[in-house]
């Protein structure tokens, strides 16, 4: 079994440098061409199945895709964002002010959230996130282990998407750092009965030459 793990196309909350979170921000005209270009790349890869988050920058990106393939996108919450609680919709400079005025003020670094289990008021902690990064690819490992299917495409966000890469690999969540992923980011990763291995990481298809991937 191989997963194609794929970050949505660009909003315009990516460009402004804003919290999205949960907010349901669909993507700007260059995140349709981002994905509609990701979406030639592959039209080599046959994909069994096709989840995606079910907030509409995700399910736009895999239905782009999907397009192209005779397979449908299954939405999925598991796969959403962390929910940011009062970050979401601010930009990423003024987090830690914002923070400060809840009386945390030690409890974000950049746009990072220190401490597993740290959550911003209304919002969700790292480790709820990955509690839901768990359910979920056990649930896809549980239904397509028997039916053999080959090739899953997962799109979902850049902060999901790194939980997930640290649930795979089994390492610890202060992990989730080294896997960025850029908007169209993809990573594979391929399932063996005895081990997992990280075929490429963050490959940005829509940048490349225009021939379609043969991976």
């Amino acid at each position: 079994m191989r997963l194609w793990l794929l970050r949505h196309g660009e909003t315009d909350s990516n460009r402004g440098g804003v919290f999205q979170g949960q907010l349901d921000i669909p993507l700007n005209d260059e995140g349709i061409t981002q994905a509609r270009l990701t979406a030639e790349r592959l039209a080599n890869v046959r994909f069994g199945r096709i989840y995606a988050s079910d907030l509409s920058r995700a399910g736009e990106t895999a239905r782009i895709i999907a397009e192209r393939q005779q397979v449908g996108v299954e939405l999925d919450a598991d796969l959403r964002e962390m929910h940011y609680g009062v970050l979401q919709g601010l930009r990423y400079d003024l987090a830690a002010e914002t923070l400060s005025a809840h009386g945390m003020a030690d409890a974000i670094e950049g746009i990072r959230l220190l401490g597993a289990s740290t959550r911003p008021p209304g919002g969700e902690s790292v480790r709820v996130v990955r509690n839901r990064a768990v359910r979920f690819l056990r649930r896809v490992e549980s239904d397509n282990q028997a039916s053999h299917v080959s090739d899953i495409l997962i799109v979902a966000h850049g902060g999901q998407l790194r939980i997930l890469m640290t649930v795979l690999f089994e390492l610890p969540l202060a992990a989730r750092s080294a896997f960025a992923f850029a908007n169209c980011g993809m990573s594979r990763v391929s399932t063996y009965q005895d081990r997992r291995v990280l075929d490429f990481h963050n490959l940005i298809l829509w940048k490349d030459d225009g021939q379609p991937f043969t991976r």
